[in-house]
């Protein structure tokens, strides 16, 4: 080594021991936010709720700064990479103002959205990253923001590239400190670090970011005060994206739908009448208080023009959404109109008992989503005009107790727990327990392999990668090895594309991110439940038993040799995959509605490998079929496919009891030849 190489080895030890150390860090940041999601679980008052909310918040910042002190380390060495996938980009835009939404309306701001026509909904790159740099920017609008509004605009400029700006009306950042903003560590005003906290990490990450993506990022100031934050990435736009847009401009509504927007904010009246035209909407009327409503409508109630449908902001001066409500309600010149409440999120708190009072027939949340505005607006042009009653109270309460069976979603679901840090251990292991999963736990890998080996039916493994005694990868190249073919889940806090490569590469089929949160748990659960039990993998036998008859409909012969003669087990997953796939087929027809082509693929795969565990090889060849179709967006053959599996699965369900009926028989003559 030279003696000008000497300070550049320097700056590489020094970036992989702070790498190191705050890698180390997060592993304590990570179990404190598990054992507060824990505690969150136990009978809390409202006092120490919010102790606990406050920790919270205080932990997730804490693993914040640390994650960004990793990205700046890692853009610093160049250790890192983008990925290049298809995604929606409108779902990672609307993603991003959701989480921020409830902190933006709790003081009191408007949050807006407004993504352009000409935004494709799909395109490829890194979806992790943009929502990264969206993020903190929208995240730094509503820290500086005291009052007015944060506005976030997506629009595809003319030289194919898109463009992000977050406008908002804060504190504002002078010329001066405007030049200087991008750089390491700096601070526009540091009274405003003691006011509001931040390193000033996180725009230079997003510089580096945008820079990495190939696109420009800037600052410049608010014509109505505060600042416009901005950047472009390059526009790739996926194959499917125009297809998948057009779904949403494909809406049905009568020659007389005459539709009226009531909110005293300017821009979120504009966002909701531009969403609204997309759809093809072309009688849309604004109104900014509810006394000009009131005038409104009368008046085209009078010229035998009236509103069909009225859209109410919730929190308006004077006259706010529920009292505008009860107005329209008692006169009955008007009262035909169907109402939509709109909700700022996390605003509805003490208002959720006006509910009860049945003055709307349905409710959107702000920032308005566009899937959800046109789920909600097909719904109202199809269903006659009708408000919930008292007659419908027992059926709310039927859902409350189909939430409650819901949320045991892993009954009879086995489960290795395989993490050395018990604290971790302990609050994925308690988060299973109450989705009703059987859980065996290991404290290394050596363990968890001895444990699947002695247990083959585990369904799935939750396998920590840093452990002692064997590691997470060795023991799942060692699990393979021995031929067990369930489902193994990587849990780590290093998630990079690179990261899951090298995962997938020793035998992981997913992978579940640190700190353990109960609703990612679930997700994964959810993900994979059709394939629980397959670790017993169909095999074409080449000699059939005798005792099975074959049927076009289902191998029962080849299901045999699958179960390997233990019948009761045959017959519970029997029971399950004609639930399961009962569940499956009923939701088809509503995604066909939707032109949910996505959701639809996902059915044919799932139905495709659970119907081929099940030797069921008539259905998993339709699984097939539906998937193809979905891919085509053939709505037609959709349709048709839909119906030839409610017609195979009937056929499979008599089948199948016919097959327990001689099973169980067989099984009680065995019974009573041993006693005897």
């Amino acid at each position: 080594m030279t003696e000008s190489d000497a300070p550049l080895e320097a700056i590489a030890t020094g970036s992989r021991f702070l790498s190191s150390t705050v890698h180390e860090m997060r592993t304590p940041i990570q179990t404190i936010i598990g054992s507060l999601e824990l505690l969150k679980l136990t009978s809390l008052d409202k006092e120490q709720a919010e102790y606990v909310h406050q920790m919270q918040v205080g932990a997730e910042t804490l693993l914040a700064l640390a994650n960004d002190i990793l990205d700046f380390s890692k853009i610093r060495s160049q250790n890192f990479q983008l990925e290049n996938i298809q995604f929606d980009l409108i779902e990672v835009v609307e993603r991003v103002l959701d989480s921020i939404s409830a902190e933006v309306f709790n003081k009191g701001l408007e949050l807006v959205s407004d993504i352009y026509p000409s935004v494709p909904k799909f395109v490829m790159g890194d979806p992790t990253r943009l929502q990264q740099i969206l993020l903190n920017i929208v995240k730094n609008a509503a820290k500086f923001t005291e009052k007015g509004y944060i506005h976030t605009i997506v629009e595809k400029t003319d030289d194919g590239s898109i463009l992000f700006k977050v406008e908002d009306t804060g504190i504002g950042i002078s010329k001066e400190a405007r030049k200087k903003l991008f750089t390491d560590f700096y601070q526009a005003d540091t009274s405003t670090t003691r006011k509001y906290g931040g390193t000033g990490l996180g725009l230079s990450i997003c510089k580096a970011l945008v820079a990495a993506m190939g696109g420009k990022i800037g600052v410049e100031p608010n014509i109505s005060g505060g600042s416009v934050f901005w950047f472009t990435v390059p526009c790739v736009e996926a194959q499917s994206a125009k297809a998948a847009l057009d779904k949403f401009k494909r809406l049905h509504f009568p020659e007389s739908a005459k539709i009226l927007l009531v909110d005293d904010n300017y821009l979120a009246r504009k966002s909701l009448e531009s969403k609204l035209r997309e759809f093809g909407l072309p009688c849309v009327e604004l109104a900014q208080s509810g006394k000009e409503a009131l005038e409104m409508m009368k008046v085209a109630a009078r010229q035998d023009n009236p509103f069909t449908l009225v859209f109410i902001d919730m929190l308006m001066p004077k006259m706010d959404g529920w009292r505008l409500a009860n107005e329209i309600n008692s006169d009955k010149t008007i009262n035909d109109a169907k109402l939509y409440l709109i909700v700022p999120e996390g605003q509805l708190r003490q208002d959720a008992k006006m509910r009860m009072l049945n003055w709307f027939n349905g409710y959107i949340y702000k920032p308005v989503r566009v899937k959800k505005l046109f789920s909600l607006l097909s719904e109202a042009f199809e269903d006659p005009i009708e408000l919930k009653g008292e007659d419908q109270v027992p059926a709310a309460q039927e859902t409350a107790k189909a939430k409650a069976d819901e949320d045991l979603i892993a009954k009879g679901v086995l489960v290795l727990v395989a993490e050395d840090h018990p604290v971790n251990r302990k609050l994925i292991v308690a988060f299973l327990k109450k989705m009703g999963a059987k859980v065996l736990e290991a404290d290394d890998g050596l363990k968890a392999v001895e444990l699947a080996q002695k247990n083959p039916k585990i369904d799935i493994i939750f396998m920590d990668l840093q452990m002692p005694q064997m590691n997470g990868l060795d023991a799942t190249k060692a699990l393979r090895k021995s031929g067990y073919n369930g489902v193994i889940v990587a849990c780590t806090a290093n998630h990079t594309d690179e990261d899951y490569k090298t995962y997938s590469a020793a035998g992981m089929n997913d992978l579940l991110g640190k700190p353990y949160k109960s609703d990612n748990l679930k997700q994964i659960i959810l993900k994979w439940k059709s394939s629980f039990a397959t670790n017993l993998k169909p095999s074409r036998a080449a000699s059939k038993k005798k005792s099975g008859q074959e049927n076009p409909v289902w191998d029962s012969a080849d299901f045999e040799d699958t179960i390997s003669g233990d019948y009761e087990l045959g017959m519970q997953l029997v029971d399950d995959f004609a639930e399961q796939s009962q569940k499956l087929i009923d939701e088809i027809p509503s995604y066909i509605k939707e032109r949910d082509y996505e959701t639809l693929r996902q059915f044919g795969h799932t139905l495709k490998g659970s119907a081929a565990t099940i030797s069921a090889f008539s259905i998993s060849n339709l699984g097939g079929d539906l998937n193809k179709a979905a891919h085509e967006e053939s709505v037609k053959r959709l349709r048709e496919v839909n119906k030839a599996l409610r017609d195979e699965l009937k056929k499979f369900k008599a089948a199948a009891e016919e097959w327990k009926k001689e099973r169980g028989s067989e099984d009680e003559l065995s019974y009573t030849h041993d006693f005897l």
